[in-house]
């Protein structure tokens, strides 16, 4: 149990009913060496009371909040780490490198049996944009539609006419402080979202 963890939420958190029995079951299973929890959502089921389809739906709501970073690990459990504002708390959610030997003897974050600590995920910018991305993700469908919409599906760069295999852009790049707000994105095709994105540095969103 991480201590830190568990005040954090008991004193921080603005989520309440089952979000934040969620948030407090996971600062508890949160280890102290890195501040990771790992249980399978059969244990927070369990835990919690509630279904599988609403454990996900809370899970997705946290990290909308900016109180929960997940880290999925297809095959195996996820990793989940309590935040504030988008931003891993705890050693690893630091980015201070923990060396050999700190690390609890179960603690995922171990590579194979060296014992050398996994590099730090992201700097607090880089886990901001990330929980971002995943919300859009979340939302793609519905605000492709509205796109299609309000301009139909043709690239929206002057000149072009392409009609096929387009990106949804965002004009104002995340990483610059643009929103997912539909009067922030538009369709390009890949050869224009390759030239805009290598301006911006911003990844492009397929349909």
């Amino acid at each position: 149990m991480s201590m830190l963890m568990v005040a954090h939420v008991r004193e921080k958190s603005q989520s309440r009913s089952s979000a934040r029995t969620l948030l407090l079951d996971l600062a508890i299973y949160a280890n102290d060496c890195c501040g990771v929890a790992w249980p399978a959502d059969a244990t927070l089921r369990q835990d919690t009371n509630v279904s599988h389809q609403r454990i996900h739906e809370l899970k997705n709501a946290l990290e909308e909040t900016g109180e929960l970073v997940i880290v999925e690990r297809p095959g195996t459990t996820n990793l989940y780490y309590i935040a504030w504002k988008g931003v891993p708390l705890g050693p690893q959610g630091d980015y201070a490198e923990t060396h050999r030997g700190e690390h609890e003897p179960s603690c995922p974050l171990m590579e194979g049996e060296s014992g050398v600590a996994v590099p730090p995920l992201w700097t607090p910018q880089q886990a901001r944009q990330r929980v971002r991305r995943r919300v859009f993700e979340r939302r793609r469908q519905v605000l492709a539609f509205a796109l299609i919409k309000r301009d139909g599906y043709r690239c929206q760069h002057p000149g072009c006419d392409i009609t096929e295999d387009l990106v949804i852009d965002h004009i104002i790049p995340l990483s610059k402080g643009g929103t997912d707000a539909l009067d922030n994105l538009q369709w390009l095709c890949r050869p224009h979202n390759r030239v805009k994105a290598d301006r911006d540095e911003e990844v492009p969103y397929a349909l």
